[in-house]
């Protein structure tokens, strides 16, 4: 008994079901049908020609992941590892394969990775910390339909996961004013991020709606890269002593640690002096036993990435998504109660 009729008669239907399931999907049978012969072919060990399958249908098995601005930038961190994880675990799941790109390989020579100018993948997922015009360039010019993960684009009719960085920068200043710091300040990075930006304004906006006057809350948002030295917070930290800060929101994790380091080079002492909460919560970063932050699920972020992106080749007519998860705040000791 060949191997196709072993799948056809521990599923319970006929070679031809088989065929049909395993080349078209829940466009051809029904869902209950496609899980049963899904599990027969792992109970025998069957596997399909998927390169012949997609040339026939046209389509790919293969889905794209654009790191910016490098593989080497975006596999060094672990945040981006912990998502690329996720975004792992929902291909495997699908039976799916990945090709990987650092998109600014060829930017000198504006070289679109060959995976996305001639579509031999079905979908592409954005990884990394994209300007706006970069985004606009790849996703624009692409023949597969993008997802973005852990950003946004107001400007794109595209899918998107991300973190709800707004409301976790707002219930920030909310504690602040609940622990009695009356001057308040938020660091970030200088280089152009959705991110960066709505956390920032939530921040703000936050603040007066607490019953801040403008004269009591600060910005800094000229450090120049997530892991310049700590001289680069000297800055800051003049803003903070001068203006008599006692409570920082930093935009992630990373940047928490440099500051404190800066803070500590001045004579100030966390959290006796100064509070800090950050955003983010990377297993393993230094930051991890000591700085209040905010965690997300980040395999879950990659994760649901993978499912929008299959989803969204298999339905073209979806309507798009922006999907925020919401972190959690974890109390690790840096923010102080003054009252």
């Amino acid at each position: 008994m060949s191997e196709i009729h072993k799948v056809a008669e521990l599923a319970g239907v006929s070679t031809a079901t088989v065929s049909r399931a395993l080349n078209f999907g829940t466009g051809k049978v029904k869902e209950d049908t496609l899980k049963r012969v899904l599990k027969a072919c792992k109970q025998v060990g069957y596997t399909t020609n998927s390169a012949g399958r997609n040339l026939r249908r046209k389509t790919s098995d293969a889905f794209g992941v654009l790191a910016y601005p490098s593989c080497l930038h975006v596999f060094n961190d672990p945040y981006y590892l912990h998502i690329f994880e996720g975004v792992e675990m929902a291909m495997v799941e699908h039976n799916k394969n990945l090709l990987i790109s650092g998109y600014n390989a060829n930017k000198e020579q504006r070289q679109r990775p060959k995976f996305v100018a001639d579509g031999s993948v079905a979908g592409m997922l954005m990884l990394g910390i994209f300007p706006e015009d970069e985004l606009l360039w790849a996703i624009e010019g692409a023949l597969v339909p993008a997802v973005l993960v852990d950003t946004y684009s107001p400007t794109l009719a595209c899918d998107a996961v991300l973190t709800d960085g707004a409301e976790a920068f707002a219930k920030t200043v909310r504690r602040f004013k609940e622990y009695g710091h009356e001057r308040i300040m938020m660091v970030s990075h200088a280089y152009p991020d959705y991110n960066k930006g709505i956390r920032l304004g939530a921040f703000i906006e936050s603040a007066s709606a607490c019953g801040y006057p403008g004269s009591k809350v600060f910005t800094y948002d000229q450090v120049a890269t997530d892991d310049d030295s700590v001289a680069a917070y000297q800055p800051a930290v003049e803003l903070i002593k001068k203006n008599g800060v006692t409570a920082v929101a930093v935009n992630h994790d990373r940047m928490g640690l440099h500051l404190k380091a800066a803070l500590e080079a001045n004579g100030l002492r966390v959290p006796e002096d100064v509070s800090l909460v950050g955003y983010d919560a990377v297993e393993g970063s230094p930051s991890s036993v000591w700085l209040s932050t905010y965690k997300t699920d980040l395999r879950k972020l990659g994760q649901i990435g993978g499912e929008i992106i299959i989803e969204r080749t298999e339905d073209p007519d979806l309507p798009v998504q922006k999907r925020l998860l919401q972190p959690e705040f974890l109390d690790r000791g840096s923010l102080r109660k003054l009252n």
